[in-house]
């Protein structure tokens, strides 16, 4: 079991991103809360120890995906809201809450994708190995999702917007 300190730790790092990975997938900040809890609680309770923190990234990513399927075996639930991403300020400026929109109107694995490399920074290898895809396949649905919101967005936006 982990330590109050290290349970701390994980909720501070971890806690906004599977919390926007899971409200993207589920659309219910009620069941996404659930999801992101009970994957901190197994963690905790099982006293996982990981060799680094871009593995203990990775499985806590997996888990959370993992839990918003089991949650779409139960509800199919299609719908999608801007209120999904709360990185936005209330008053966004108007192209960003263009690419913001097209970005919510992408299909999971492709939203999910564009969220950890361009919200979170992460590389297609750091992405490959959180959510179990090798490098290649990535960096193809990268490029997909970047020729779909150019697409959505027209050719004014360019790709200086991702």
């Amino acid at each position: 079991m982990l330590s109050d300190f290290e349970c701390r730790n994980l909720i501070e790092n971890y806690s906004d991103m599977l919390m926007h990975i899971a409200m993207g997938r589920v659309n219910n900040r009620q069941e996404a809360e659930d999801i992101v809890e009970e994957v901190f609680i197994k963690v905790a309770v099982k006293g996982l120890v990981f060799e680094s923190a871009v593995a203990e990234r990775a499985y806590l990513i997996r888990a959370v995906i993992n839990g918003c399927h089991s949650f779409h075996r139960l509800f199919r639930s299609k719908e999608l809201s801007l209120s999904l991403f709360p990185s936005v300020s209330e008053k966004p400026q108007e192209r960003r809450s263009d690419v913001l929109a097209a970005v919510a109107s992408l299909p999971p694995k492709y939203r999910d994708a564009v969220y950890l490399h361009y919200y979170k920074e992460l590389t297609a290898k750091e992405i490959s190995q959180a959510l179990g895809d090798s490098v290649s396949a990535v960096e193809k649905r990268l490029s997909r999702a970047r020729k779909m919101l150019k697409d959505i967005l027209g050719e004014d936006y360019g790709y200086e917007a991702f």
